[in-house]
């Protein structure tokens, strides 16, 4: 008790009932200048940092990203978007 004031504090530990599936991604950027696109995806766009588009794709599986220059791009597929450093 403190100033005549009593507290009074119960804890309750809830467990976890289920763990959250984990999603997979979309798109990914691999070693060999390519964007690889999930099949059920239909559009790809790739920005420059500037916000400007520079490489717009449908219906691939494999997108070349070899003529692009060096630097660092934003890909978005859906609604999932990733940054890659080429």
């Amino acid at each position: 008790m403190r100033n005549g004031i009593a507290y009074d504090f119960e804890i309750q530990i809830a467990q976890a009932s289920a763990i959250d599936a984990v999603t997979e991604s979309a798109i990914y950027y691999d070693a060999q200048a390519q964007l690889l696109v999930a099949p059920r995806m239909s559009e790809v766009a790739v920005y420059n940092l500037a916000g400007q588009l520079v490489l717009d794709a449908q219906g691939a599986e494999i997108i070349s990203v070899a003529s692009l220059a060096q630097g660092i791009y934003i890909a978005k597929v859906g609604n999932q978007v990733i940054k890659f450093v080429k």
